[in-house]
């Protein structure tokens, strides 16, 4: 029986989608919320990105021997993404997270420019590699894939040399004040 819906979608795709989400509807919904707690529209959004991931792949998902595996685990998928994107880290330039305001004192003024030299000389320590791969993750906002497909390095490797890079200058700021 469960099968029938998903074989339908090649031959009969807008009724195939009627029978699934009547069929499966609460159990596809009840999978998303595993992942997205308190937010309806956002699962709303998930749910339908779902159902539109299986319209696509209709054909392929009609031959499938565990459709409804496959389906869940794309629920899954969708749903972190959702996550992920919701949450998404806006990256700004250096200058911009660090600009003071007229109300700081001149100590604080002093501990920045302090702190600032300190932080370029601990960038002294990284490899010019680290340097280039840090900067172009961290103050310029690219994403790790970008950044391996620029150097032709893997992501794993992207990952390590910015991991690197980042404890260095801890270490060398650590000792600071």
């Amino acid at each position: 029986m469960e099968e029938d819906s998903f074989k339908r979608l090649a031959e009969e795709p807008e009724l195939a989608i009627n029978q699934i989400m009547k069929r499966y509807g609460l159990q596809l919904k009840t999978r998303i919320r595993q992942f997205i707690k308190d937010d309806d529209e956002l699962v709303k959004d998930v749910f339908s990105e779902t159902i539109a991931a299986i319209w696509a792949d209709g054909k392929r998902v009609s031959t499938m021997k565990e459709p409804f595996a496959w389906m869940m685990n794309i629920a899954k998928y969708q749903s972190l993404n959702a996550i992920r994107a919701e949450h998404k880290d806006i990256k700004a330039s250096l200058e911009d997270a660090l600009l003071l305001t007229d109300s700081t004192h001149a100590d604080t003024v002093l501990d920045y420019e302090e702190l600032y030299l300190r932080f370029l000389k601990a960038t002294e320590q990284l490899t010019p590699k680290e340097k280039e791969i840090l900067l172009n993750a961290k103050m310029q906002g690219f994403e790790n894939k970008e950044i391996g497909t620029m150097y032709g390095i893997s992501l794993q490797r992207v990952k390590n040399i910015t991991s690197t890079a980042i404890n260095k200058i801890r270490r060398a700021l650590r000792d600071w004040k």
